[in-house]
């Protein structure tokens, strides 16, 4: 068992930090960021105006007595869209990126492990075989 302490393991964040901006390994880090930034600020934008057209519509709709209550529909309508629209994006951040992910972990491994290594597959293991 490896005994990882809390501050070794703030190393390694920033040991991945100066991975990331290797000439090798920047295009399959910033590539996604940017196309998935530019998503996620897009659809942000476009929910938020819709969550103001969708306020002004049902506090046009509710009764001049109920007024009061477009102050409790506000926050919890800006708590639902910021949980919904996070976890659908993060699918779609994860969905997006997926290609890039195998790119970026071979040429990770090629970074740090620069020695050619043999053929692994299932077949020079047993136990790996089904």
């Amino acid at each position: 068992m490896v005994n990882i302490q809390p501050i070794s393991a703030a190393g390694y964040i920033l040991k991945g930090l100066n991975l990331m901006f290797k000439p090798g390994i920047r295009r399959y880090v910033f590539v996604p960021l940017i196309i998935n930034s530019l998503l996620f600020a897009s659809g942000f934008y476009y929910l938020f105006q819709q969550f103001d057209v969708m306020l002004q519509a049902v506090e046009h709709w509710l009764p001049e007595w109920l007024g009061w209550m477009i102050y409790l529909v506000w926050p919890i309508g800006v708590l639902t869209i910021l949980i919904a629209f996070g976890l659908f994006f993060g699918l779609i951040a994860n969905w997006l990126a997926a290609p890039f992910n195998g790119m970026l972990s071979a040429k990770v491994e090629r970074l740090l492990t620069p020695k050619t290594r043999k053929n692994i597959s299932a077949r020079n293991y047993p136990s790996l075989q089904a």
